[in-house]
């Protein structure tokens, strides 16, 4: 007990340090560090003529991790933030690039994010971020993210296949930086399976 007690202390002083704690308010000069959710991927694969065109729609996010805020949990049902590390942008809008990307990545489907003439998607893939935290325990903390997907067929509505993605890496330091690297892993082996799963979901498109 004393050694778990001793470890806790130790863990509340480094997240004190990194700015952790939420801001209560009054003058504060401590900059703001801004961070990317990125990974990196493979180069993408020119698809064969008549591949499947898959529109990536804009992902919807679970209320607590809709804005730029950094979050991170100390104990179970109270997500906080830290008060000076934030995303470049909101997650969702860092997400669908990424997952463009790994799509592209396949060689087995054709990704777009905009309906356009030339290239009118057959299937369309929703996704929702469920989890995206730096969570703290007494041995030290991980990221975790998990993302549930959704992939239909444009003129049909209803998912045809929904399925759950998630991961979590341990942080190689316990603050916002080492959170951040942490959960970037954690989406660099998400994304593979994903794509793995919209490009089994889709059929070869019609004449």
């Amino acid at each position: 007990m004393i050694a778990r007690a001793a470890r806790y202390a130790l863990l509340a002083a480094a997240l004190a340090a990194s700015g952790c704690m939420n801001k209560l308010g009054g003058a504060n000069d401590e900059p703001v560090q801004t961070f990317l959710l990125d990974v990196n991927q493979p180069a993408a694969i020119t698809a064969p003529a008549g591949a499947p065109v898959v529109i990536v729609a804009a992902p919807q996010v679970r209320a607590g991790y809709d804005s730029p805020r950094l979050a991170y949990t100390q104990r179970d049902f109270e997500l906080r933030y830290y008060a000076h590390s934030e995303w470049a942008d909101a997650p969702a809008a860092m997400l669908r690039p990424l997952v463009v990307r790994a799509l592209a990545a396949t060689g087995r489907l054709i990704p777009v994010v905009t309906a356009v003439n030339s290239a009118a998607p057959q299937w369309q893939l929703g996704l929702e971020i469920l989890e995206l935290r730096q969570a703290y325990a007494a041995q030290g903390s991980e990221g975790r993210i998990v993302l549930r997907a959704e992939l239909a067929r444009v003129d049909q509505p209803g998912a045809v296949r929904t399925s759950e993605f998630s991961a979590a890496r341990a942080a190689a330091t316990q603050d916002p930086y080492g959170g951040v690297g942490a959960l970037n892993a954690a989406l660099g082996e998400i994304l593979p399976q994903l794509a793995a799963f919209v490009a089994a979901g889709v059929t070869p498109a019609g004449p």
